[in-house]
């Protein structure tokens, strides 16, 4: 239970600290993507960006820079993870699961777009684009002939540990009438995890009987109309 007097003492270095690590996340991203001399370039950039250093400056404790630091953080750990994933495409369902290195970095990325979540409601936007993202990996390694469940597990653990770490915020005063976290948000996570989970159930079932990708899109096309 702080105190006024110590909120206002502490608040407004946030911004600051939050800014540099921006800067910092930014050199990995660059360095991970490209090599080390981008991403130098690109936390260079960053650091000097007008709007950035706006919303990083001393005093300015409104969430802006909250955005900034976990969305960069989120779409980092995201960049690390893929990178993970198709350096292991030939994994198999139960060595994926025992894989710590996937895992780990699941997990960090679910924690970071819940972070950015509880900053900004906005973020399901970016929830939307990692779920396209990883629907349309599946689909085209489903069509080379490299069925791989596990990669729907990885965005449902995206979507499922977000959810459990804004649902205490659900519906404040009601569901109807919640000022951030209502009935659309809700519809949109149970939307997901429903859709992520029928694919991977409807995924097991065609690797299963062997059926072929045109097969498999027909039953799902069906399945989507009947629903």
């Amino acid at each position: 239970k702080p105190t006024l007097q110590s909120i206002n003492n502490f608040a407004p270095f946030i911004p600051q600290a939050m800014g540099s690590l921006v800067v910092i996340l930014a050199y990995f991203v660059g360095k991970r993507i490209w090599d080390k001399k981008i991403g130098l370039l690109s936390a260079f950039l960053v650091g000097l960006f007008p709007s950035f250093m706006h919303r990083s400056l001393l005093g300015n404790t409104d969430h802006h820079v909250g955005e900034m630091f976990f969305s960069a953080l989120a779409m980092m750990c995201l960049i690390f993870l893929v990178g993970e994933i198709y350096k292991k495409e030939g994994l198999n369902l139960k060595q994926a699961i025992k894989d710590r290195k996937i895992l780990l970095l699941s997990f960090l990325t679910a924690v970071a777009l819940g972070f950015y979540l509880l900053v900004w409601v906005g973020a399901v936007v970016f929830f939307a684009i990692t779920f396209l993202f990883f629907v349309l990996y599946y689909f085209s390694q489903y069509f080379y002939k490299k069925s791989q469940e596990w990669i729907l597990l990885v965005c449902l653990l995206i979507f499922i540990v977000p959810f459990l770490m804004i649902l205490p915020w659900f519906g404040n005063p009601d569901i109807l009438n919640a000022r951030l976290y209502g009935l659309s948000q809700l519809a949109f996570f149970v939307a997901g995890i429903f859709s992520l989970s029928f694919l991977f159930f409807a995924g097991s079932l065609a690797k299963k009987y062997k059926s072929g990708p045109i097969k498999f899109l027909g039953i799902l096309i069906f399945s989507v109309f009947m629903i």
